[in-house]
């Protein structure tokens, strides 16, 4: 009998999930502003405010894990270790905070003194910048799982790919959410109908990658990297988990049917439905799906690893 491992919290999970929501959160509102600055503006702001509040509370979560808390809050102080992923990704996250944070005083309007050209320059060149480093965010949570030692399910670039547009995915239904909420007419339609087609694009791609990854690891997983039969194995076992052993109802309901069936469904119907007022709730309805989708995948795949709590050893290993 194969067993998934259950000594993880629940705190990295949610790190993973927070940060990725966080990133494509601000991602989805900066592209939308960078189309139409004047229309988008009060959705950036309050989107930055919430990319901030999902990366903030991430890595509260994370840092709850280790044994010295306090001590995680100085990683980003680690000069000296040009070669820790987990300083780069400290760099990369209070960077990433920064620039959101600084995008969204500006949008805001409480600095006076900057006229209204100037203030959509600085937030235009601020979103440019804050897409980059949230990328690098996103990218970051499937990068920090790949690496871990001794997981052959998790060593794959496929891992991080599925992580980044899953990021994406959610961050745009956590966007569209606030930008249902704050629509007053139908003027939004076309802000709408952007974001109904981006999310058939993402769960198309991401329904790809996820049954590219677990192809992969049903045959083995990478063997060039793992290096033998017992990592071969255990990659087949924890993809077996997941399409046919005890975790396979939640992977199948929970993330496939719930996380991309419905949101894409929502979005034909939304798209379908055109300017009537019904396809609001069928484009909250999809976007709350999809959430609930995304932070099962992180929990699902953190599960069917065959090791525990590989994320505070790589903190600790920086720490002491």
């Amino acid at each position: 009998m194969i067993e998934f491992q259950t000594v993880w919290g629940w705190q990295p999970a949610l790190y993973l999930f927070l940060g990725g929501v966080g990133a494509g959160a601000f991602i989805t509102a900066a592209v939308l502003y960078l189309i139409d600055p004047a229309k988008n503006k009060k959705l950036a702001f309050i989107s930055s405010l919430a990319s901030i509040a999902c990366l903030a509370v991430g890595l509260l979560l994370l840092l709850t894990e280790l044994t010295s808390p306090l001590r995680g809050l100085m990683v980003w102080q680690s000069f000296s270790n040009f070669g820790s992923l987990m300083a780069i990704g400290a760099w990369l996250l209070m960077a990433t905070m920064i620039v959101i944070f600084a995008n969204a005083v500006i949008l805001s309007g409480k600095i006076a003194k900057v006229a209204e050209e100037k203030a959509t320059l600085v937030c235009r060149v601020l979103s440019i910048v804050g897409i980059v480093c949230a990328a690098g965010v996103a990218v970051y949570t499937g990068v920090l799982l790949m690496l871990a030692d001794g997981i052959p399910f998790w060593g794959t670039a496929l891992l991080p790919c599925l992580f980044t547009v899953s990021a994406l995915d959610t961050g745009l239904a956590l966007t569209m959410i606030l930008f249902q909420w704050l629509r007053k007419d139908e003027e939004a339609h076309r802000t709408s109908r952007i974001m109904e087609i981006a999310v058939l694009i993402l769960v198309a791609v991401e329904a790809i990658i996820v049954f590219a990854f677990m192809s992969t690891m049903l045959a083995g997983g990478e063997v060039s990297t793992v290096g033998n039969d017992t990592a071969t194995l255990a990659a087949a076992s924890s993809a077996q988990l997941l399409v046919s052993g005890d975790l396979s109802g939640w992977f199948w309901i929970l993330f496939v049917g719930i996380g991309l069936a419905v949101p894409f469904a929502a979005a034909l119907a939304s798209i379908a439905m055109g300017e009537k007022a019904s396809a609001k709730w069928a484009s909250i309805g999809g976007a709350v799906c999809a959430l609930a989708g995304g932070c099962a995948l992180r929990f699902l795949v953190l599960l069917a690893g065959t090791h525990a709590d590989y994320i505070t050893d790589a903190v600790s290993r920086l720490l002491y």
